[in-house]
């Protein structure tokens, strides 16, 4: 099932050149995560030692509960389209594709994965590409306030 853009508010472009692209919240990747039958790939755009460097809980906690999860830097899509041809995004990325899902890419704040959206949709014709809106930061935030209201 493709996610419904209701759940999304629009962005505005970077650049005249892209289009506007969805934005996926919290809420909605919690949702996804309890109902992974929902189609939808993470893409964190993150360096390695970014990632690696995160205090809390990384991104892949969504990974760990189903929530398919590709690790592809940001520095990696902009080079060129050859970031598809890769073997995160032909093993998380291509199936979702495929199946008519959604594409949310993550960072540390939502700026650099708006960046990668806006490119793979606008570029690379992936339809469905998504901005994680506050990124890692609005995910700590997200599951430390449910933490605190159980």
């Amino acid at each position: 099932l493709r996610l419904s853009r209701r759940l999304f508010s629009p962005l505005s472009s970077l650049s005249p050149h892209t289009r506007t692209i969805g934005s996926l919240h919290t809420p909605a990747l919690h949702s996804h995560i309890l109902n992974p039958t929902l189609a939808l790939a993470l893409v964190d755009v993150r360096p390695m030692s970014e990632i690696m460097s995160t205090f809390g809980r990384p991104i892949s906690s969504a990974s760990d509960q189903g929530a398919p999860v590709a690790y592809i830097p940001l520095e990696d899509i902009l080079d060129s389209g050859d970031w598809m041809d890769s073997e995160e995004y032909a093993r998380v990325v291509g199936p979702v594709v495929e199946a008519g899902g959604d594409v949310a890419f993550v960072c540390r704040g939502g700026v650099r994965s708006r960046l990668a959206a806006e490119v793979a949709e606008g570029r690379d014709g992936i339809e469905g590409a998504l901005n994680f809106e506050g990124g890692q930061e609005a995910w700590e935030r997200y599951l430390k306030e449910r933490e605190g209201s159980n």
